[in-house]
């Protein structure tokens, strides 16, 4: 199944696409998880460890935004 299409003239500064939410500490989070548990089943060493480094990003942004609101 093909990705879906993000529209990016519709995103705002913000961030968040037009007719959305901002996305909260626990979108980030779940986002995470996920990505954790797609690198336990990638067998390539620099995949999986990119994929571990951006949910420690996501892990980060989500306590940032819950210790800013």
């Amino acid at each position: 199944m093909p990705a879906p299409h993000l529209d990016l003239a519709r995103l705002t500064l913000a961030g968040s696409a037009a007719g959305f939410a901002p996305a909260s500490g626990d979108d980030y989070r779940r986002l995470a998880s996920r990505l954790r548990d797609l690198a336990r089943e990638i067998h390539a060493p620099y995949a999986r460890r990119e994929l571990l480094q951006l949910s420690r990003v996501y892990d980060r942004r989500a306590a940032y935004l819950d210790s800013s609101s």
